[in-house]
């Protein structure tokens, strides 16, 4: 119940926000240096919610974590790919496609994973596996796609995903395990923090695109949506070929379709510029829509 609440209070408080600072440009301006550190706090809610024992499950069940990886890294990218260049899409979006497509999977996923009555343990290992390869795995694949059109720093992007990302996680796990009350304190508020925060992130996006907005937006807006349903119902269809639990397909597909786009507005915008942080914004929003939307479908289903 509180889950489906605080996926709403987000949607709503996302559309809020943005709608505010897209008509008060001037707080953007003084706000947009909260991004960077947003994200980290996020990563350091999720590692108080992780322990050791979320990587060293890939050991006991090692065939669903990594087709569910394989199909994280190796669709989603390639369905971003594919979809840019169908809809020939501006470079700066077609950049940020990629990134998106590039990026891990998302901390909502776990939650929508428990709405949907999912294997909300393999959803947790899969999301904390993805996002400790996208260290290496995110950049690589950037470059795979983009990176004869595009110069950037591979090394600098490497770096900022262990600023951004790693550290935090790992100083998350340091706290969940030397100092249970505060890691208890901070697990009972990540959901609703981290949705609030990522709300503010998509918001601040959005509102530096504000004169990029009425000329990529529908465009953009499609391009994601298909984007995060060709992901979920491809990986579903796969998943078909395999003797997995629902609950374990579930898990799955929902962690293939959702990114971690926050991480992936960040990438994007410090990188490749300001536009190219849209469809990641764009996503973020979606995703969670069409994930609450799956999960209320799929919580009525059971093996």
């Amino acid at each position: 119940m509180f889950s489906k609440l605080y996926i709403a209070l987000f949607t709503i408080l996302t559309v809020l926000l943005s709608f505010y600072f897209l008509y008060h440009p001037a707080l953007v301006i003084s706000l947009k240096f909260l991004i960077v550190p947003l994200l980290g706090l996020i990563m350091f809610m999720m590692g108080t919610t992780l322990t050791i024992a979320n990587f060293t499950a890939i050991i006991k069940r090692p065939f669903p974590i990594l087709l569910a990886l394989l199909l994280q890294f190796l669709l989603m990218p390639l369905l971003a790919y594919l979809i840019s260049l169908g809809f020939a899409l501006q470079e700066a979006i077609l950049i940020g496609m990629i990134v998106v497509g590039a990026s891990p999977g998302g901390t909502a996923s776990n939650v929508i994973t428990f709405l949907a009555k999912g294997d909300v343990a393999l959803s947790v290992t899969i999301t904390a596996c993805s996002t400790l390869l996208s260290f290496i795995i995110t950049p690589i694949l950037i470059n795979l796609y983009i990176g004869d059109s595009i110069t950037f720093s591979l090394t600098a992007m490497l770096i900022t995903i262990l600023k951004m990302v790693i550290i935090p996680i790992l100083l998350g796990m340091f706290v969940h395990h030397y100092f249970k009350g505060i890691s208890n304190t901070v697990a009972q508020v990540s959901t609703p923090l981290s949705l609030m925060f990522i709300a503010i992130i998509i918001a601040l996006v959005l509102a530096i695109n504000q004169e990029k907005l009425q000329d990529f937006f529908v465009i953009t807006l499609i391009a994601v949506i298909l984007h995060n349903i060709l992901g979920l119902l491809i990986s579903y269809f796969i998943l078909q070929s395999f003797t997995f639990s629902l609950a374990q397909k579930k898990a799955i597909v929902i962690e293939v379709g959702m990114q971690n786009s926050a991480l992936a507005m960040i990438i994007a915008s410090k990188f490749f510029g300001a536009a190219s942080a849209l469809p990641a914004a764009l996503f973020s929003l979606w995703h969670n829509i069409s994930g609450i939307l799956l999960a209320y479908w799929w919580s009525k289903k059971n093996d």
